[in-house]
């Protein structure tokens, strides 16, 4: 029984480890200027011409998806 309390114990600690990370990382980046978003998913545009390069971050990674709808 006292490993089951020392187990549950260290995954409820690396999962506030792992929060705290995520949230100090998005902290970190919400300083940024410009169109860049921070937001987790964001809509640059409906269907005019935009320069991707322009709204990714300079560090980090970023994922651009691209969708139509028809």
């Amino acid at each position: 029984m006292k490993w089951l309390i020392t187990i549950t114990l260290l995954a409820i600690g690396g999962l506030a480890a792992v929060v705290f990370h995520r949230e100090s990382e998005r902290a970190s980046h919400s300083g940024t200027s410009g169109s860049i978003s921070t937001d987790p998913v964001a809509t640059i545009t409906r269907g005019a011409r935009v320069d991707v390069a322009a709204h990714v971050p300079s560090t980090g990674k970023t994922i651009v998806y691209f969708t139509a709808d028809w």
